[in-house]
């Protein structure tokens, strides 16, 4: 077990990894941190096994914008009044040009986990 990986965490990779067709869908970035600094023989396997079938709650937004645009998915946030860390960041309701800084706040939170887990790590949509 690696210590920073939550206790529900390992469920879910090993469900994922077992199915072929199966994404994983995780806002938990400490586990894919965790996963790629680790040298153990056995997690860089399962690193390889979830290689392209990892979608960031980045990436999902990023997904969403173009799916729905920007100003109904950031209605959709506020309504919500989902108190999530990185939603707070990325959809501030006070800034002044909202949509630019979500795609340049997500495009630096997607570079950041793309510097640590590689490139093809994370599905491509």
């Amino acid at each position: 077990m690696i210590e920073e990986i939550d206790p529900g965490e390992p469920l879910l990779i090993a469900k994922a990894v077992a199915g072929v067709e199966s994404l994983l869908l995780s806002g938990d970035k400490r586990w894919i941190r965790a996963l790629s600094a680790s040298r153990t023989k056995a997690v860089r396997r399962i690193k390889n096994q979830l290689k392209g079938r990892v979608i960031s709650l980045e990436h999902l937004f990023i997904a969403l914008t173009r799916e729905i645009g920007f100003a109904t998915l950031v209605g959709k946030i506020h309504v919500s009044k989902i108190t999530h860390k990185t939603l707070r960041i990325l959809f501030p309701p006070d800034v002044i040009a909202p949509e630019i800084h979500c795609q340049e706040g997500l495009l630096s939170y997607i570079g950041e986990l793309e510097t640590i887990t590689g490139k093809g790590f994370f599905y491509t949509f």
